[in-house]
């Protein structure tokens, strides 16, 4: 048997991996079948109504939890509405209901004068109820074991990769004091920025320019490439960090400046690891020959920035804490 072309399997696999549908075509089938554009429509009326509703409950209990709440339903309810199944839109409904629960919990806590020194809900907890809902919810809803472990696999993964990580950087940002740190708090997000750009220009050059420059370059080992890719981003992280607390005239102790490396160091792992399950199973990144920005999907651009939140974190609340002592 010949062996198939790579251009032709990368395409098929595209195809088996594209939704096809949105879980709100369900509804917009049965009686808007032949509308364009039919499902969008519906999914931003539905969420706009729940917003509504939810921006007139918490503005008769407590007006300070009103846009927290109008985001935080709009949100998960549009991205509800656009998932692949239903089964998908409550998963990711419960996600997005994790996040404005969080973000309640620190307004309540520090924006409407209570007297609580501590959260009312640990995060921990709302991620807890999170998962036993979303295992409950798969179990009953899929009819195979194998499909059944497979998603709780993936939706663990995406709770503590993607969901709770936001929750503190929810945590972080919505503290009254992160005010008066936006050269710190942007410091990691600049950091981090500039070592995917020097990802980007890397990946660019090597996947067009040297190829056509230097023929060898296309028999170079992968994983030679790969420890390039992350000198050259952590390098260009390195100076991004240098030139942002020059600019922004932040702190430049020896605790901050380890803290960004080792954010920007872990994010770039982070992505090489991506990039090793991408090739594990046989499913490598769309447009693998002519690097672009958007050829990736939004897990492998939100990745480095999560990942490297994961670092940052423990300083922040350190530092937060040190503002705490001083405005005392």
């Amino acid at each position: 048997m010949p062996r198939r072309d790579t251009a032709e399997y990368d395409r098929e696999l595209l195809e088996k991996m594209e939704p096809k549908m949105f879980a709100v075509n369900r509804m917009t089938d049965r009686w808007t079948k032949d509308v364009r554009g039919a499902a969008v429509t519906i999914a931003l009326v539905a969420a706009s109504i729940i917003a509504t509703v939810s921006t007139i409950i918490a503005m008769h209990t407590n007006k300070t939890l009103a846009t927290c709440a109008a985001v935080g339903s709009f949100a998960g309810v549009l991205s509800a509405c656009l998932a692949p199944t239903r089964s998908d839109g409550v998963a990711i409904l419960v996600h997005e209901g994790a996040l404005t629960v969080t973000g309640m919990n620190t307004m309540i806590v520090h924006y409407t004068k209570s007297k609580l020194e501590m959260a009312v809900v640990d995060y921990l907890f709302v991620a807890l109820a999170s998962w036993a809902i979303i295992v409950i919810l798969r179990i009953i809803v899929s009819k195979k074991m194998l499909e059944c472990f497979l998603m709780v696999t993936l939706d663990t993964v995406a709770l503590l990769h993607v969901t709770v990580i936001l929750m503190e950087v929810l945590d972080f940002v919505e503290h009254p004091l992160a005010n008066n740190l936006p050269f710190e708090l942007a410091s990691f997000f600049v950091t981090v920025a500039s070592a995917e750009l020097g990802h980007y220009l890397f990946n660019m050059v090597t996947c067009q320019l040297m190829h056509r420059l230097l023929w060898r370059w296309k028999y170079m080992s992968s994983r030679v490439s790969m420890v390039l890719d992350f000198i050259v981003s952590v390098l260009f992280g390195a100076v991004g960090m240098v030139i942002w607390m020059l600019v922004g005239d932040t702190d430049m102790s020896t605790w901050n400046i380890v803290a960004l490396l080792g954010a920007v160091g872990l994010s770039q792992l982070g992505r090489s690891f991506i990039s090793l399950i991408h090739d594990t199973a046989m499913a490598p990144s769309w447009n693998r020959g002519t690097y672009s920005v958007w050829n990736n999907g939004i897990m492998e651009l939100m990745n480095p920035f999560l990942v490297g939140w994961i670092v940052f974190y423990p300083y922040a609340k350190t530092i937060l804490e040190a503002e705490l002592s001083r405005e005392k």
